[in-house]
């Protein structure tokens, strides 16, 4: 009947919307996790900065890790401030013992800091990719 043709059609329509309406939530929460993702690797990327720039860097990733608590699960969470953010503190605080010291075995020693801590920054852009990496699939 027409009535149950009209109905069929109905149903298909509001089907079609309410996929749309998924997919795009996929697509907002894939890029809002993008954006913090992003944060992450500018902060990696601001390690070499300093002054203002750096303190930009910081403070916008600081802002990534808050937002990361309603978009990710608690391991990308612990990893973003816990080990990441940890890292970052260490760097800033080895380049400004480096930089304010006339204390020559105290600026060696930050140096030396600073050395291992690259090294480390190497180990975490490849871990903060392993993390991130289920998460960023359209389909979660």
């Amino acid at each position: 009947s027409m009535q149950a043709g009209i109905a069929r059609q109905q149903a298909d329509t509001a089907k079609a919307a309410a996929d749309t309406a998924k997919n795009k939530l996929k697509l907002e929460l894939f890029e809002r996790r993008l954006a913090i993702y992003s944060a992450a690797q500018d902060a990696f990327t601001s390690l070499s900065y300093r002054g203002d720039k750096a303190e930009d860097a910081d403070w916008k990733f600081r802002g990534a890790i808050q937002q990361a608590f309603w978009l990710f699960g608690d391991d990308v969470c612990d990893y973003l401030h816990k080990d990441l953010w940890a890292l970052i503190v260490r760097i800033r605080q080895a380049q400004d013992l480096r930089d304010q010291t006339d204390n020559p075995e105290m600026k060696a020693h930050a140096i030396e800091q600073l050395r291992i801590a690259r090294k480390e920054v190497f180990r975490q852009e490849q871990r903060l990719k392993e993390l991130l990496a289920p998460y960023m699939k359209l389909e979660n």
